[in-house]
Order: structure tokens, then C-alpha cells, then sequence
């Protein structure tokens, strides 16, 4: 049992399902990958799920924050896995791409000592799973929809339901990351941001939440926008 990853606010240790909504809710955990939707609800009716999928896709060009989490804080995941499956989930699945294998995973690989399933072997059973299972997949953009990442690698078709009405919690990277900080109590106050596109340098940045864009671009070398520019 990992009892405590120092500087990730993450710990081991069974949780209260019960108590995991509240928590989020207070600490303000909403998608990281861009929806802002408030993680809370994903995990109201517990009694209902029986597996988490962590996107771990990332398929925009020159973004890295999700697959740099899960490297540099395996052994926090590690923790937060074991802890949800003694209490919460029967089955964690990492659903990620087959080039980041060899660069980016290998070391949440090690430390969750993970069940691998590769291309040819999708969709998995998860009723057949227990434990961790990384799930590499082709490097397809639309991948990282929930909906279609679910059906590529568990074979589930949501038919315009959510995620939890066949049993899941979908979350990526970064949102689960904020959720095992949460859990134990360590709000959301910084975010990962990517500054790309017609800059001089392209930036991954933890910043403070509510950090101005200028701030942002000033970091990537860029002091201010020209006419015919657009910030997205």
C-alpha cells in the first residue's frame, strides 16, 4: 500500500464513497480538458458504476501536460487506484495511444502494475477485469471523445446517455489528477495551460487559475497580439 506521495497532495488509504461528490464539489473540480464540466456530478449515484476510463489520449499536436502528469505523479495515480478500487470501482481503465508507449506510460505502467492490452486485443471485458488495465489504442484524433474512446476500448455505445448509465466514470488526465488531490481534501487553485500556435516559444505552463492570457502569452514570448491574430 502507497501510504503517501510527498508534493502531490495525494494519498492511499480506502475513501468514502459517499463522500467523494461533496468533496469535489467544494473543492471545485470541474473537465480539465476544456467543458468545465463539474466533476461532482460524475460521481453522484456510485452505486450505479462499476468502472473508471481515465482519457488519457491527448491527441492535440504539442500538448503533453496529461501524459507529463501521469509520468512525473505515477505513483500518486498508483495510490489513488488502489484506493478506489478497494472501495469505489471494480476496474480502473487507462485508455491512452500506442505511441506514447516506450515515452510517456511506461512508468504508470510500473507503478500500477497494469494489465496491457494492445490494439488487437480491443474492446476488453471489463466484467472480466480487476485491477488496472492500460489500453493502448491507434493515434485517432476523435479518440478522445468519451463516447468514442468508451466503444474502442470497452465496446460500450452510450446511444446519447452518459457515461454512468452503463457503468462508468470518464474523466482525462488532469481532472483526475485535481480529483485524488480533492478526495483528500486540496482544492483546485492552478491549472495546466498550453500556449501554441503563432508564438515564439511554445509553453506548458502550471499557472495560478484566473492567470490573465497576456500572462500567458508574455511567457511564450509574445507581448501582444497583431490585427490579423486571434486568441482562442
Amino acid at each position: 500500500m502507497v501510504s503517501d506521495v510527498s508534493g502531490t497532495g495525494v494519498s492511499g488509504g480506502a475513501l468514502d464513497p459517499t463522500a467523494i461528490a461533496d468533496r469535489l464539489q467544494a473543492a471545485g473540480v470541474a473537465g480539465a480538458g476544456g467543458a468545465g464540466f463539474p466533476s461532482y456530478a460524475k460521481w453522484q449515484g456510485l452505486d450505479s458504476v462499476d468502472y473508471l476510463l481515465v482519457n488519457h489520449q491527448e491527441s492535440e499536436p504539442n500538448y503533453y501536460a496529461d501524459k507529463w502528469l501521469a509520468r512525473e505523479h505515477a505513483a500518486a495515480f498508483a495510490a489513488f487506484f488502489e484506493s478506489l478500487l478497494e472501495s469505489t470501482v471494480d476496474a480502473v481503465v487507462v485508455g491512452t495511444k500506442e505511441r506514447y508507449r516506450g515515452t510517456w506510460t511506461d512508468e504508470l505502467e510500473a507503478a500500477t502494475g497494469a494489465t496491457v492490452y494492445t490494439t488487437p486485443d480491443l474492446p476488453l471485458d471489463a466484467s472480466a477485469e480487476s485491477g488496472v488495465v492500460v489500453a493502448y489504442t491507434p493515434g485517432v484524433y476523435t479518440y478522445s471523445e468519451e463516447s468514442v474512446l468508451l466503444m474502442v476500448t470497452a465496446g460500450v455505445q452510450l446511444d446519447g446517455g452518459l457515461p454512468t448509465d452503463h457503468g462508468w466514470i470518464v474523466h482525462n488526465t488532469e481532472s483526475l489528477y485535481n480529483v485524488a488531490r480533492a478526495v483528500r481534501g486540496t482544492p483546485v487553485t492552478r491549472k495546466y495551460v498550453h500556449v501554441d500556435g503563432n508564438v515564439p516559444r511554445h509553453r506548458c505552463l502550471e499557472v495560478p487559475v484566473g492567470t490573465p492570457a497576456t500572462a500567458l502569452l508574455e511567457a511564450a514570448g509574445l507581448d501582444a497580439l497583431d490585427d490579423d491574430q486571434v486568441l482562442a
